[in-house]
């Protein structure tokens, strides 16, 4: 019998449907944990990179070298989080630290994209 010939075997839709929805599980998980893996790199803050912390003046520096660009990204990065929610607030919830709920962790002065401040799991050195 070859490996590529197919068992006489047949599954139910039910389990078709039950292989989809384990697959779209571990999708999930997967994207999930690729986003808040971005954003502690992105911070490198003490809680993730210990010594290797950046600093804010470090952090603004990266900010500053383009806002615009790190403001789409801050955009983009709340909007995947809304759209990760939106789908699964509890596995959502499960996966990830409150450190990646990025809502107030940082405070901007008006008007600029200048880094005033975190809340203490972000604080920068």
């Amino acid at each position: 019998m070859s490996k590529y010939e197919t068992t006489t075997a047949t599954d139910s839709a039910q389990d078709h449907l039950d292989g989809i929805l384990k697959r779209a599980d571990r999708e999930f998980k997967r994207q999930v944990r690729s986003w808040s893996q971005q954003l502690d790199i992105c911070w490198c803050a003490p809680v993730t990179h210990g010594e290797n912390a950046r600093s804010m003046e470090d952090m603004q520096a990266i900010i500053d070298a383009d806002p615009a660009k790190f403001q789409m990204m801050l955009t983009d990065s709340a909007a995947q989080a809304a759209h990760f929610m939106a789908i699964d607030l509890e596995g959502f919830m499960g996966l990830v630290e409150a450190r990646h709920l990025t809502e107030g962790a940082y405070t901007w002065a008006e008007g600029s994209l200048t880094l005033l401040g975190v809340r203490p799991e972000w604080d920068l050195v």
